[in-house]
Formats: C-alpha cells, structure tokens, sequence
C-alpha cells in the first residue's frame, strides 16, 4: 500500500487553500507575540508558582527523580509558539469573560490519540504533550529519558504538521530543547519541571494561562470547528511514511512563512519537496526498474538529482506543467540563496506554492475547493 493512499479524502482542498491563508494571516500585527511571557529562564518544582533558579551552562541537570511521587507515565511537551487558544468557543465573549474561561480550562485536554504506543495531547491553552505509558526504567535510565524526548519531538511535529496542513494552525518546529516534563490528572496536563534550556517558555505560559493575563485574549485561536478536522492524523502518517523526517521539515516551512523568515522556509520548503520528489520518483520510475543493478542507477542521487527528477516526471505526465513550474522556481531560488546569499522578496509565496504543488500529487483527494 502507497504512503499516498494513508490519506484522507478531504485534505487535498484544504491543503492546496491553505497557501493563500497562511500568506493573508502573516500580516497581522503579531501583538501576542510581542507581550509574550519574558523573565530570567527558570526551573519549577512541583508547584507551578515555586520556581528554583535554573542551572547556570556548564552546571550539571539532576535527572528527574524516580522516587513514588513521580511515578506513573512519563510526559513531555511545550507550547505552541506563537501562543494559541485551541478548541474553546469565545468568540462572542468579551474580554474579561474570554480571559476566565480560558484561565478555566487552560491546561485541559482538547484533542488526544494514540499512536505508536504514545498519546498525544493538545491542551486548551495550546499545550502539546506526548505520553509514555511508563518512566525510564532500563539499566541507562538517562540514555532511555533522551529517546523518549527524541520520539516526543518527533511526534508532536507530526501534529503540528496536521494542524497546519489541515487546521490552518501555524506554529514553530518543536526540537528536545523545548521540552517541559509534564503531568496528567484525569482531563489536564500541566507542566511540573522546566529542565531543558528553552523548556522554562512553557512553565511561563501555563502560569500567564493561570492567572488570567488579559494577555491571552490576543492569542491567535483555533475554532472548535478547525479542531475537529484534525482526526486521525492521516496526513501526517502519510509524511511520515515518505520520510521520517518530513513532517517536521513541514512543520519547520510553515513555522517560518508565520514568522516571516523567508530564508529558512524556503529551504525546509525545498527540503520538504525534494523528499516528495523522490517519493514520486520511486513509485513512477525506480518501481519499473529492470533488475537490481538498473534500480541502483536509479536511486543514484548525483545522475537523478531532484532537477532531473522533476523534468523525467514532468515527461511522463506524473508532473503537471504549472506544478513543474512552480517546483522550477524554487528550486532556482533556494539554489541562489545557497550558493550565492540572493533571496528574493516572494521567497515565502515561492515556497509555499511549490511545496503545496507536489503536495497535491501525493494526497489523494479531490480538487481544491474555491474559497476567497
């Protein structure tokens, strides 16, 4: 079975649409950004509000301690930067109301699935968490912590990457230095320790979510309606599928086109379509190869680089014309950022289009819908 045929029916429109959103939305004014949460970074200990000094660089991180009170399964997770409300409806009320039912139900669980044995979570307030069913418990206790962080990271990008694909939900890329170590009771998860050098940025967040900042009201919101579109995760499966790495390639694109940094876009966006590229290039052509030394040709990445790739399924039809287009001008243009330090001022457009372009190639799903 083809990673095409993991996804959905319905995401190809929302997908191809989606360019054209993000590109409007990058132009508000970023105020929830700006009064974001600052302070010297920290790290808390059981209690949101008693926070000990971090340790300075160089200084040794005591591992999480295993003793009875931290039993149970192990959490880790941060927010959605810029910071958004997910799932609440509280677009008809006004300020103050808005604030209380947010600062309510913050740290609750909007969104959770199950996948390869890990539950992900999405909170209220915009929190991303990934669950393991148990603690660390091998003879390198350390070693495990850190494969556990690497599956979290891995997994929360996979979302993210849904979240903007399908949702319209646009954050940053989240990496193991993000990450806050986290706790579950019944419907909420709230992050208890802050050890990694940017994991104090969610214990900062939850606590303007707690005590009801009026700042969270200029968060940028995600409808219940939008929430619900996110399902099962098909789209971002089916990336995963092609590469492992692509939906956190996704995820890094459109991070960057919300932060306005055309530079890195266009290059997670170009990375991002050569691994489509070779996806396409694999089902199409290495698939018919003759025999094995003949599919060793083909899979030769000097002789078939992603130009030549890109022209041989454009012959065969795999490719339409406008598609090849666009795909030809980013490439162009990242080549150019590369080599010679040149970016132009559509880079973001450019990458978008082309990256949803062969997007469209390999999500099996009717034709993208009209809206302005």
């Amino acid at each position: 079975m083809s990673a095409a045929r993991a996804f959905g029916p319905r995401h190809r429109s929302r997908a191809l649409a989606a360019t054209r959103w993000i590109r409007a939305d990058c132009s508000r004014p970023r105020r929830a950004e700006a009064r974001r949460a600052g302070g010297a970074p920290v790290c808390a200990t059981l209690s949101v509000v008693s926070l000990t000094p971090h340790p300075r660089p160089g200084e040794p991180t005591e591992p999480e301690s295993s003793s009875g009170s931290f039993s149970g399964p192990t959490i880790y997770g941060a927010y959605l930067d810029p910071q958004r409300v997910i799932g609440l409806d509280v677009e008809d009320l006004d300020r103050e109301a808005a604030v209380k039912v947010i600062a309510d139900h913050g740290t609750k669980i909007a969104w959770q699935r199950e996948i390869d044995g890990m539950r992900a979570m999405l909170t209220h307030a915009g929190g991303l968490f990934v669950e393991f069913p148990q603690r660390p418990s091998s003879d390198d206790p350390i070693a495990e912590m850190e494969s556990q962080k690497q599956q979290a990271t891995e997994l929360a990008n996979l979302v993210l990457s849904e979240l903007a694909l399908v949702c319209e939900t646009y954050a940053s890329a989240f990496s193991v230095v993000d990450l806050a170590s986290a706790q579950c009771d019944d419907d909420r998860v709230e992050v208890w320790a802050a050890p990694m050098p940017f994991a104090p940025i969610a214990l900062s967040v939850q606590a303007v979510v707690a005590k009801g900042d009026e700042q969270v009201a200029m968060w940028q919101r995600t409808s219940p309606e939008k929430l619900r579109l996110l399902g099962e995760l098909e789209i971002g499966i089916g990336l995963r599928a092609i590469a492992p790495t692509l939906p956190s390639f996704v995820t890094a694109a459109h991070g960057h086109a919300y932060r306005q940094r055309p530079a890195e876009c266009l290059l997670f966006a170009w990375m991002s379509c050569e691994q489509l590229l070779s996806h396409l290039w694999e089902e199409n052509v290495v698939s018919g190869a003759l025999d094995r030394e003949h599919r060793s040709r083909l899979q030769d990445g000097r002789t078939y680089s992603a130009a030549v790739q890109a022209e041989s399924l454009r012959l065969l039809g795999v490719i339409p014309t406008e598609a090849y287009d666009l795909v030809t001008a980013a490439r162009s243009q990242r080549n150019k950022l590369a080599h010679n330090g040149a970016l132009k001022p559509n880079a973001i457009k450019v990458a978008l289009d082309a990256l949803y372009a062969i997007l469209g190639l390999v999500i099996d799903s009717p034709e993208p819908d009209n809206r302005a």
